[in-house]
C-alpha cells in the first residue's frame, strides 16, 4: 500500500506526493495570503492592481496589471536578416527581449550561418565537407582499406571501423595552404595511403586527430585569445 503525505495544516492524508497541503486547507492559505497583499501599482499604465495567484513572496515583484502592459514594455526592434520591425509579445520575458535580433526561425537560420557565423573560419568546414564526398576521397578510403585490412590496427575490432587520417587533414590543407577543392585534387600528399589506417571508432575518440577534440581544442584557443 502506498502511504502518501500528510496536509501541513490539517495533518490528513494527501492524494499525492507534490502537494503541500489537502484542497481545502490551500484554499484557505491562499484566501489568507489575499488579505495579506497591498495592491500595486502598474508600471505602464498607473492603475492598481492585486492579483490572487502570485505567492507572497512573488508578489512583491509583480510590475504589471496585465500582459498587455508587459508587452507593451518591450521596444519594436529590427530583424538583422530581413528588416522588419517586430515584437514577440508572449514569448519573451523583458530581460530575454533584450537579446533578440531576428524575427523568426527562419531569418535567424540565415543570420548566423555561413560568413556570419561566429565559427566562420573561411570557409573551411564547406571545404572539408567538400573533400570527404569527392569520388577521389572515397577511392583512397577505400584503397587504405584494401592496404590495411578490415579490422582497427590497435585493438583488431571488426566492427564499426573509421578510416584515419595518420596526419590530420586539417593540418595538411593548413601547410598546403588549400582553398579549393582543385587545389586538394592536385595535393598528393591528401591522397598518400600511408597517412592512412584503420581504426574502430573507440580508438579513433582516443587519437589527437580525432574531429571532436580538434574542435574543442580549437575552441579553448579562441576564448584563451579574447
Amino acid at each position: 500500500m502506498i502511504n502518501f503525505p500528510n496536509c501541513s495544516d490539517c495533518k490528513k492524508e494527501l492524494k499525492g506526493y507534490r502537494q503541500k497541503r489537502c484542497q481545502s486547507c490551500a484554499g484557505k492559505k491562499r484566501m489568507q495570503d489575499i488579505s495579506l497583499k497591498k495592491p500595486r501599482l502598474c508600471k505602464v499604465c498607473g492603475k492598481e492592481f492585486l492579483k490572487s495567484w502570485y505567492s507572497l513572496k512573488n508578489w512583491e515583484r509583480a510590475s504589471f496589471c496585465s500582459s498587455h502592459c508587459h508587452n507593451n514594455q518591450k521596444i519594436p526592434k529590427k530583424c538583422l536578416t530581413c528588416g522588419i520591425i517586430f515584437v514577440k509579445k508572449g514569448e519573451y520575458s523583458l530581460k530575454g527581449w533584450e537579446v533578440v535580433k531576428f524575427c523568426s526561425e527562419k531569418c535567424s537560420d540565415v543570420g548566423i550561418s555561413g560568413e556570419k557565423s561566429v565559427h566562420w573560419k573561411d570557409g573551411a568546414t564547406e571545404l572539408y565537407r567538400a573533400i570527404r564526398v569527392s569520388t577521389q576521397y572515397i577511392k583512397w578510403r577505400k584503397d587504405v582499406f584494401s592496404s590495411c585490412g578490415t579490422k582497427c590496427v590497435f585493438c583488431g575490432e571488426t566492427k564499426n571501423l573509421h578510416v584515419d587520417h595518420i596526419k590530420s587533414l586539417k593540418d595538411i590543407i593548413k601547410e598546403n595552404s588549400i582553398k579549393t577543392i582543385i587545389e586538394a585534387r592536385n595535393t598528393k600528399c591528401l591522397w598518400d595511403i600511408n597517412n592512412g589506417r584503420v581504426l574502430c571508432f573507440d580508438c579513433h575518440k582516443l587519437t589527437d586527430t580525432y574531429g571532436v577534440r580538434n574542435n574543442m581544442e580549437a575552441g579553448v584557443m579562441a576564448l584563451k585569445s579574447l
